[in-house]
């Protein structure tokens, strides 16, 4: 861990109009928290999506997988592998169809895995 993260206060510099100011910020950066950053499964498919099911996301959000390829980023529900948000970049029907197949032949394992990384409370 790096030697600023040690500190009770992290020090920055805020420029306003030509003029800085010198304020302290409380670091919440503690070994504790080191311990517990969010936790991640991820598989791959063909060597080529990434897909991970992250722990620590917004509850309001439905059960779902995050695939990444290169510049492109997208999440597809749990609940039957669709589209609920893309990235940026638009993605060709053939890599939805891909990552579709593969949803379907993995969907327990997906699921058991947003299980685990969101503990009913």
């Amino acid at each position: 861990m790096h030697n600023s993260y040690r500190q009770d206060e992290l020090k920055m510099l805020i420029e306003k109009n030509n003029k800085e100011t010198e304020c302290l910020l409380e670091n919440i950066y503690t070994d504790n928290w080191w311990k517990n950053e969010p936790k991640i499964q991820t598989w791959y498919i063909d060597n080529k999506y990434k897909v991970e099911i992250r722990a620590k996301e917004f509850e309001y959000h439905p059960p779902h997988f995050h695939v990444s390829y290169k510049e492109y980023a997208a999440v597809f529900t749990l609940k039957n592998g669709e589209l609920y948000r893309c990235g940026k970049k638009e993605w060709l029907q053939k890599d939805f169809d891909d990552i579709h197949k593969w949803y379907l032949q993995h969907k327990i394992s997906l699921e058991n895995a947003w299980n685990a990384l969101h503990p009913k409370k």
